[in-house]
């Protein structure tokens, strides 16, 4: 049922997203054109065709939040919410099928924008000195040993749970937000800064504490790589019992608590 409501989902808000992406790579091939005749009698267009690129770099990354906002809220939290929880499938399956679209399109807007500025910018000599850099790159990865491997993987893994407890974040705040019986998008955002506010203390402590205490001292030892190494593996741990503490909280309010009136 997961699948389900995850091709729903993605189905759903293609329709909105797949044109963006589209108008956005119009707009990257329209200003290539501009660059390349490098006209001054084409001064006004070219204005203009560069004003709507960057609008709408700039909608598509204002979109997709809200987007990610609107999709949990709208169907899980209003009226809409009263038809989802009839369904024959779980909480985890409402929330994850949300969840994993969420971090597809975020995923899927940060590499179309990125592919349409090397539309834009990328001549033919940069073409070259990108698949030079490549592949230098490539030589140099294969000259390293599995430590560095290590610490590349770590770094992706790293960037996507915080992607995810990011929209976590978002999630449990909505659903916390939801407890109350008036004015739930303002406590929704109270709770969503609160949460951070929360979490700042939480970290200075930490790190005050340890400073104190010379918990990290045994660093001091280690080469840059094994430091890197724990320090990533250290990040992940702490971003991962983030992102249960928050998955798990949304889980039990939508479950235990939720009122739709």
């Amino acid at each position: 049922m997961l699948g389900r409501l995850l091709k729903y989902e993605i189905k759903s808000t293609a329709r909105i997203y797949l044109p963006l992406y589209l108008l956005l790579f119009l707009t990257a091939v329209i200003n290539k054109f501009f660059l390349s005749v490098n006209s001054e009698n084409l001064g006004i267009p070219m204005a203009i065709s560069m004003t709507a690129y960057v609008t709408i770099i700039v909608a598509i990354v204002v979109i997709t939040l809200v987007i990610t906002i609107q999709r949990f809220y709208k169907n899980l939290l209003q009226d809409e919410g009263y038809l989802m929880f009839t369904l024959p499938v779980s909480v985890d399956a409402n929330i994850l099928s949300k969840l994993l679209a969420a971090v597809l399109w975020n995923i899927a807007s940060t590499v179309i924008s990125f592919f349409s500025v090397l539309v834009l910018s990328v001549d033919r000599d940069m073409m070259g000195a990108l698949v030079e850099s490549w592949r230098e790159f490539q030589t140099f990865l294969a000259a390293q040993d599995f430590a560095v491997h290590w610490i590349i993987f770590q770094s992706i893994v790293l960037i996507l749970l915080s992607l995810v407890v990011g929209i976590l974040n978002l999630y449990v705040a909505m659903a916390i937000g939801h407890l109350v019986q008036k004015h739930r998008v303002a406590a929704s955002l109270g709770a969503f800064f609160l949460i951070g506010l929360v979490e700042q203390i939480a970290f200075t402590l930490f790190i005050e504490l340890a400073a104190k205490c010379n918990w990290f001292y045994f660093l001091h030892g280690m080469n840059p790589v094994d430091q890197a190494q724990w320090l990533l593996t250290a990040a992940i741990i702490v971003v991962a019992v983030l992102g249960a503490i928050y998955y798990f909280a949304t889980k039990y309010i939508l479950k235990n608590k939720l009122n739709l009136e």
